[in-house]
């Protein structure tokens, strides 16, 4: 069983979630607040089998995509999500 974290912009949320959802993904929703420029980001909380984290990491790639960002401070290129697998060893639901 593989947990999956995923940190990404507010305006991939609805596309992915409804593309996740309607390839069985079960997610947890939880709203922050990025810290390089402070927008709206999202952390999806994802439990799935080891097998299944290849085709969630394609749907990923398919909706989230890296974007230009031009402020006073410079030009970004930034990251649409970051998304961190982790293993667990044993996973209840209750």
């Amino acid at each position: 069983m593989k947990m999956m974290i995923a940190v990404l912009e507010e305006r991939f949320l609805n596309e992915l979630t409804e593309k996740l959802l309607d390839n069985n993904v079960r997610i947890t929703k939880l709203h922050s607040t990025g810290g390089f420029l402070s927008k709206g980001n999202c952390t999806l909380l994802l439990g799935a089998e080891k097998e299944k984290v290849p085709e969630i990491r394609r749907i990923f790639e398919e909706i989230v995509k890296p974007y230009e960002v031009h402020e006073e401070k410079g030009d970004f290129l930034v990251q649409g999500a970051n998304l961190f697998v982790i293993d667990v060893e044993k996973g209840f639901k209750i």
